[in-house]
């Protein structure tokens, strides 16, 4: 089963790849999510003129598995909202 990854680049930005890629390959990363206020943007390199909005985090990761082939998400990065 394939694996997107979800690395935090920032405070408010995250970058979201293909577990099944090579680290060092552009291949890998399917695009970025970005926290502004209480909506968090979606930037996906297959379509980067088209950003779209979501108003949770989970559902801005799970854009990428909708649009991919990639099947189970690894890893939730901490510090989101509604964190303990």
């Amino acid at each position: 089963m394939a694996d997107i990854e979800v690395r935090r680049i920032s405070e408010n930005e995250w970058r979201v790849g293909d577990g099944r890629v090579e680290e060092q390959s552009p291949e890998k990363i399917l695009g970025l999510i970005q926290r502004r206020g209480s909506v968090f943007e979606v930037m996906a390199m297959d379509a980067p003129r088209r950003d779209v909005s979501f108003d949770s985090w989970e559902a801005a990761v799970h854009y990428f598995v909708g649009t991919s082939d990639v099947a189970r998400v690894r890893a939730r990065p901490s510090g989101l909202p509604g964190d303990a």
